[in-house]
């Protein structure tokens, strides 16, 4: 268990297809997106956002990355949280 600290979030990013589902292969720009999408892992003690574990978020592409037992996690600073993605 990894738990963050101060003003940071824990976050499995979502990957990123470089085609679609009917194989349609997927222009440049589309594999290069302006921000990222991930679920919130575990959320630091100071973040003042209202997110929680199991949210969806949209952040900035700036972040730490960590690999734990084969995963990559990346640990978002709250201030690059763009916004939390509702279904």
């Amino acid at each position: 268990m990894i738990r963050p600290m101060g003003k940071r979030v824990l976050v499995t990013p979502k990957e990123i297809k470089s085609s679609t589902d009917s194989g349609i292969l997927m222009p440049e720009q589309a594999l290069n997106p302006l921000f990222l999408e991930g679920t919130v892992e575990a959320v630091g003690s100071r973040v003042d956002l209202d997110i929680k574990k199991g949210d969806v978020i949209a952040f900035q592409k700036i972040y730490d990355e960590l690999i734990v037992d084969k995963k990559t996690l990346y640990l978002v600073e709250d201030v690059f949280i763009i916004a939390v993605i509702e279904s």
